[in-house]
């Protein structure tokens, strides 16, 4: 998970580091799950009579559907968070590679955002502005599980220095 060792520097140390909050494969895995059931209910209930492309038709959403799922698990598992003591670091990307750094000696403030589903599951989105940081110098990072300790997390870190 999260980034090698050896593209640590030796004078840093890992802080945190993490994937996205799981929740966010819930809906698609739902989708899957209905339209295949969906799509078995109307391969049941075709008559023998039917042609047979009226039972591929049938089965079609739930291929598409599948698709999808398997496209935001890849997405979710190549997406890694890491917090050093010196930067933050975030990689992902499915067939290329992108990664973003922020050295923590830029950042002006930090904040969470959670809406009210995401309070209950303890996740949320970081926002940090920073000096030269995207259009209007915020980043966000949604879908943190525990976003409220790696929030404090990093406030101590800040505050250290």
């Amino acid at each position: 998970m999260g980034i090698k060792e050896k593209y640590i520097n030796p004078d840093e140390s890992i802080l945190w580091e993490g994937k996205p909050f799981f929740g966010v494969l819930v809906f698609p895995i739902f989708l899957f799950i209905v339209l295949l059931f969906a799509g078995l209910a109307g391969i049941t209930y075709i008559p023998k009579s039917a042609p047979l492309w009226t039972g591929i038709l049938s089965g079609i959403p739930a291929f598409v559907a599948l698709i999808y799922t398997l496209f935001k698990y890849l997405k979710w598992h190549s997406y890694s968070l890491t917090i050093t003591t010196k930067r933050i670091i975030e990689s992902y990307g499915i067939l290329s590679r992108n990664t973003r750094d922020i050295p923590l000696r830029k950042i002006q403030s930090i904040s969470v955002r959670q809406k009210i589903h995401e309070r209950l599951l303890m996740a949320g989105t970081l926002v940090i502005e920073s000096a030269g940081g995207g259009p209007d110098g915020k980043e966000e990072f949604p879908a943190i599980s525990r976003v409220n300790s790696v929030f404090h997390l990093l406030s101590s870190e800040l505050n250290q220095d």
